[in-house]
């Protein structure tokens, strides 16, 4: 099982990443991706609103966009499609058990256990690159530990501690 490399910054500072693409890691990438997402905290799972939106541009090869995108955008579209068949399946059986007894929550609850199996595979298959943007920190992660610790070096810092 490969082992992901994680470096946490502060929010609101530009990361410096080094002069090599995010995923081959070959260096002098000819192109730059925005990588964009929803700010994670436990209020947004509560609420269902999310409290921010953030985003970050990394270095990459043309070359190398299709499967970075594929890999992000396809695996989110998977998600999307099993959550929208567990709910189609499960909610009208939970409301009718939950009558008005925190439905919302229970719905939730379902969804995640039942889609701990596409997170188990997001695990043995992780991707080369994933960023996780939390309230007042960002969340960058690496297959390549040899980029991981350049990537470290390069923003000493910015580390959220």
């Amino acid at each position: 099982m490969p082992h992901v490399y994680s470096v946490s910054l502060r929010r609101y500072e530009k990361p410096r990443f080094p002069k090599r693409c995010v995923i081959c890691g070959q260096d002098h990438p000819d192109a730059k991706v925005g990588v964009s997402d929803f700010a994670v905290s436990w209020f947004s799972f509560l609420s269902d609103i999310p409290d921010d939106w953030a985003s970050v541009r990394v270095p990459i090869h043309h070359r190398c966009k299709w499967r970075f995108r594929a890999r992000r955008w396809g695996a989110r579209f998977v998600y999307l499609v099993l959550a929208s068949l567990i709910c189609w399946q499960t909610l009208p059986w939970i409301e009718l058990q939950m009558q008005g007894r925190m439905p919302r929550i229970a719905e939730k609850v379902v969804i995640a256990v039942l889609l701990i199996p596409v997170a188990f595979l997001e695990v043995i298959f992780p991707p080369a690159f994933d960023v996780t943007f939390f309230e007042d920190s960002v969340e960058f992660d690496f297959l390549d530990p040899v980029y991981c610790q350049d990537f470290r070096e390069r923003n000493a810092e910015r580390l959220v501690q």
